[in-house]
């Protein structure tokens, strides 16, 4: 129940935030519209604050995310690699892994294709692409985890401040140049925020944070399993069920306060969401995470193979919006 309820309020502020509509995701990868980077910004400082205060707490998993090695390039090969592929897709199909649930609840055509990628996306995974990893390189993901502080061997608090004095120095300079989506029913930094709340309520009900792209590889783990049966063992279900409430959370709050979401979004054509869709779950699962569990949790401990990530998605997403748009 813990799980169900810590994605409802997810996914209703994925929702409240607007971030989850393709032409601002689209939008923001052609630079014409700042709405995600200041919901992003804001959510990933507000988020960093909360594991830093509450680093104490020895019953909360707040540990670094691992870096992804596929034994290809180095250490974070993985991270790049997969974070590209996760740009690409976003550009395509207007949509990240937590989004594309978004899309689906409120009602949004191209969503239903890109979750059918993102479907497509995570079986490939599963049944093909992390088997090749693991006989090569071993498990996924097997690498020392590593925060910037200790990889550049300072104060955790300096790096924290410092990372806090940039997001808002990031976010001011956007508000002031562009007006920053006052015109919205819910500003984009309020957004963020209430995207930190939800993270909030993750580490009191689940102790950890927030995440989606895992719940693409359950779901290729299920549909291997289906088809081998108990051979391979009973797959994991707590990311699909984080899914499941993200998903109730946001069609719930689009039916009780329909004036607070927007489902008239311009749906971006179905090819482009199926192939994005999926490029978005296998680049995600390449990587280790997501926009969610890299982007706002992963840099929120400081995770370098996070910061490598996100790095990764925005220059690619960037690059692939300026072909296609």
């Amino acid at each position: 129940m813990n799980t169900l309820l810590s994605g409802a309020t997810f996914g209703a502020a994925l929702a409240l935030s607007g971030v989850y509509q393709p032409h601002v995701i689209i939008s923001q990868l052609t630079l014409q519209d700042w709405h995600m980077i200041e919901a992003f910004l804001t959510a990933t400082a507000s988020s960093t604050l909360l594991v830093f205060a509450t680093s104490g707490f020895d019953r909360l998993n707040l540990k670094p995310r691992n870096a992804s090695n596929l034994g290809l390039l180095g250490r974070y090969d993985g991270n790049i690699i997969g974070g590209m592929l996760l740009g690409t897709g976003m550009a395509l199909s207007g949509a990240c892994p937590g989004t594309i649930l978004v899309q689906v609840a409120v009602g949004i055509p191209s969503g239903f294709f890109a979750l059918g990628g993102a479907a497509l996306g995570g079986i490939f995974w599963t049944g093909f692409l992390k088997p090749s990893v693991i006989a090569c390189n071993g498990a996924p993901q097997a690498v020392e985890t590593l925060s910037v502080h200790e990889a550049l061997r300072v104060s955790r608090g300096a790096v924290v401040l410092s990372f806090e004095v940039v997001c808002t120095a990031i976010v001011c300079a956007v508000v002031f140049l562009t007006g920053g989506g006052a015109e919205r029913v819910v500003h984009p930094v309020v957004g963020g925020f209430i995207i930190g709340g939800a993270q909030l309520v993750s580490l009191i009900l689940r102790r950890s944070l927030v995440g989606v792209s895992t719940c693409y590889e359950e779901i290729g783990d299920w549909f291997w399993w289906s088809i081998a049966g108990d051979e391979i063992g009973s797959p994991r279900k707590a990311a699909l069920q984080f899914a499941t409430g993200l998903v109730g959370g946001a069609w719930a709050l689009s039916r009780v306060f329909p004036g607070l979401v927007d489902s008239t979004s311009v749906s971006v054509p179905p090819l482009c969401a199926l192939c994005g869709g999926f490029l978005v779950a296998l680049g995600a699962r390449i990587a280790g995470g997501c926009t969610s569990g890299h982007g706002i949790s992963g840099t929120s401990v400081l995770s370098v193979s996070s910061f490598i990530t996100v790095a990764s998605f925005l220059g690619a997403g960037l690059a692939a919006a300026k072909v296609l748009y």
